[in-house]
């Protein structure tokens, strides 16, 4: 059986940050609430859209649903203003790609918006992308691999989760696979040490991990 990869989306394969915090800005200003930094949206990200919204405004519900149908309209059109792969990604994923690996991408970003991020980044890179909105309970739920064995027909011996989030790190101990964490993206290295044992700092890094774990 061929090896199966996983990545998340936010902070894994895409710095997305700038964007969101756009988003998010323009939208939580316009109902009356404080901006918010950049430096705390990147803290506040992870658990899907409405997470980001509720917890940006002390999770005042009043206009939640109001707010994040305003968000998702004002990101489709600016979803990728800014954002960008990290750097080596975009190799990284190419060369699993041709050796046959299979790719999943598993985030709780809306699956409208995700799916326009990766025709746009990563066409025709991933075997399967799951995301908020399809009636699967989002990470760290292990609902998500659960579906992932089923279409792959494999064993969770056969996957590697690649996250970067405390939310990554619980996902992956929930559906008991092997998992690499890493720290350039939307968590310090510090706080994600305090989850998990060991952290990886760069693409170049992940690269090697990723290769230990296919020749295991």
């Amino acid at each position: 059986m061929k090896k199966v990869i996983l990545f998340d989306l936010d902070g894994t394969v895409l710095n997305t940050l700038l964007d969101l915090s756009a988003s998010l800005n323009e939208t939580i200003t316009s109902y009356g609430y404080k901006k918010i930094k950049n430096d705390i949206v990147r803290k506040y990200v992870g658990n899907g859209i409405k997470d980001l919204i509720k917890r940006s405004v002390n999770y005042d519900t009043k206009y939640l649903n109001s707010m994040y149908n305003d968000f998702l309209s004002y990101y489709e059109k600016n979803y990728a203003v800014y954002t960008k792969p990290y750097p080596n990604i975009i190799n990284i994923l190419n060369k699993l790609k041709a050796e046959g690996i299979k790719l999943g991408l598993l985030t709780n970003k809306n699956i409208h918006i995700t799916k326009k991020l990766v025709n746009k980044f990563f066409p025709n890179t991933f075997d399967l992308v799951l995301g908020d909105g399809l009636g699967i309970e989002k990470k760290p739920s292990k609902e998500m691999m659960e579906f992932v064995i089923k279409k792959f027909n494999c064993q969770i011996s056969d996957v590697l989760y690649v996250g970067d989030s405390d939310i990554d790190i619980k996902f992956a101990e929930n559906a008991n696979c092997d998992k690499i964490i890493v720290s350039y993206g939307f968590r310090d290295k510090e706080d994600l040490l305090l989850k998990t044992n060991y952290v990886i700092e760069n693409t170049t890094d992940l690269e090697n991990e990723i290769n230990k774990f296919l020749n295991m």
